[in-house]
Parts: structure tokens; sequence; C-alpha cells
């Protein structure tokens, strides 16, 4: 389960996917893994006509979670079609303990702080709550300060806590629900980019040029269009981008061949401050700077 968590949590997000057939299902996948959060979740029953997570499984590559009711057989079905990850209730505990003696590994939906309390019992180490609930907060902060537990939040894209807990450390990712309208890839692709930048908090900050830059008009027009300002006379030319989460910045950037430079890292105990990336953007040199 750690290895699980510890790659969900770079990705810090995991798209509810409920398409009505399986080019649709492939369309999405697609769209996806090319925006480079290949995390999806899909509803799972056993009298269902079309197993999605078979199919995805058999079209991309992805981190697949199955969507399941607290039932043995069909969490071990869900397995059997390839699913990485169940989600559920905590209707039984029997269930649950069989599931974990299997070595499933589940994310258990928590509703109230009893369930939260009952959850530490049963040796669960990940719990679900959705940011509906009318005391979600409190069951939140109780996750947070009372337990020990991986925590996933649940909601609609626009109204997940995202700058509230992104950075905690037992928050594993959001589930977002209601992501997409549209089984279009190109649009799966551009929304999926466009979370992931508000989840990241990317922001371009400033360019700096050198004195004797060749790049004077090139820098006006990116200072131009980005509204950000330009500063002269620095020792290089570089582009500097504040973030709001370093680590899964870095784990993203991963996943699109970009790699810092360690060696230019600038650090606060074990928190990456500031670094370099090896890698230009549109040919400008980066300097990725973490939000205080």
């Amino acid at each position: 389960m750690n290895r699980l968590l510890k790659k969900l949590k770079e990705f810090g997000l995991i798209i509810v996917i409920d398409p009505i057939g399986i080019n649709e299902t492939i369309s999405i996948c697609h769209g996806l893994k090319r925006a480079d959060i290949p995390v999806g979740l899909f509803q799972y029953s056993t009298d269902q006509t079309l197993d999605q997570v078979n199919i995805s499984n058999e079209h991309e590559d992805m981190f697949i979670g199955a969507q399941c009711s607290c039932n043995i057989d069909e969490m071990e079905r869900s397995m059997a079609s390839g699913a990485h990850f169940i989600f559920s209730t905590m209707d039984n505990a029997e269930v649950i303990k069989t599931s974990l003696t299997r070595g499933y590994d589940l994310i258990v939906e928590a509703t109230t702080r009893e369930e939260i309390d009952r959850a530490v019992q049963l040796n669960i180490e990940a719990i679900e709550i959705r940011c509906t609930l009318p005391d979600s907060e409190s069951l939140i902060r109780h996750t947070l300060s009372e337990t020990n537990l991986a925590l996933f939040i649940r909601g609609e894209k626009n109204k997940l806590p995202l700058k509230k807990w992104r950075n905690h450390k037992q928050l594993v990712a959001f589930v977002v629900e209601e992501f997409s309208f549209s089984t279009v890839e190109e649009e799966v692709y551009t929304r999926a980019v466009s979370i992931i930048h508000k989840l990241l908090g990317l922001e371009y900050t400033q360019l700096s040029i050198s004195e004797d830059s060749l790049r004077l008009d090139e820098a006006k027009i990116f200072s131009s269009l980005t509204a950000i300002p330009l500063l002269f006379n620095a020792p290089r030319d570089l582009l500097t981008i504040k973030v709001a989460d370093m680590d899964r910045t870095i784990a993203y950037l991963k996943w699109k061949n970009i790699f810092m430079d360690p060696l230019s890292a600038k650090m606060n105990g074990n928190i990456i401050v500031e670094t370099d990336l090896y890698t230009e953007f549109l040919s400008w040199s980066v300097k990725l700077v973490n939000k205080p």
C-alpha cells in the first residue's frame, strides 16, 4: 500500500471517469495520459454491462481505481480486471478485514468521526472524505490531527480545497468528480492540464535578462504576454516560476522528461526552496521558487 500511496501522492489527482461506452472510455484515458495525469477511478459492479477497468487497461497504461460497494466478490472481480486500488464504503467490517488480508489496496469512505476512528481500529491505511459533507472540514481536521491515516478528499473540481490542504503530509490526492462534460480527447487533455496547474499553483513571476542579451525583443514580448516584470542587467537570462507545491511540480515535470538540477537546489531542512531546471522552457532557462 505504501508504494501505491507514494505514487498517487506524486500525482495528487484522481479523476472520476463515468463514460457511457468503450470509445468514450478510451478517449478520456488517452486525454489524461497525454496530460501526464494517468490516474482514473471507474464505477465497478458485478452486474455491469461494460467492464471499464478492463477496457482502460487494454488500451492505455494507467493507474486505475475501482469504485466498489462493500462486497468482497465485487472487489475481487475488479482486481481481476486490472484495478490497482479500490474505493469502498465501511458497511461491512468483515469484508474490509478480508480485503486487507488479501492485500487489496483499499481506500475507505468515512462520513463521521466514529467511522474515522473505526478505520484506525480496522488497520485501514487510507480514507476518503467528501467535501460536500456538511461537517467535512471538522472531519478532515480530525483525521489530520488525531490519526496517521492517509487522506483523500473528494468533490467537484471547482469546490475542492486545493490551496488549503495540498501540502499537508497526510493528504495523498484529491478525487475529482464531474471533471469533464466532454469525451473529446482534446478537451479532456485541456481540462486536465488546467486542473494540474491549479493544483501546483504555477505562476510566472519574472523574466530577467543579462546586459548583453541578444533576446531583448523576445523578452519584451514574453513579458507583455505573461504580464510579468522584465528585469534588466541580470547575471543571465532567466525565467522565474513560483509554485505552491514544489514536490508535486518536480514529480509532474519528470513525467515530461524535465528534470531539476540537484546542484542548484536550495533547501530549508528537507524542503526544496528553489531549484533550476536542466531543460529550458520556450528556450529560457528556468528557476522554480517555492511560494511561502
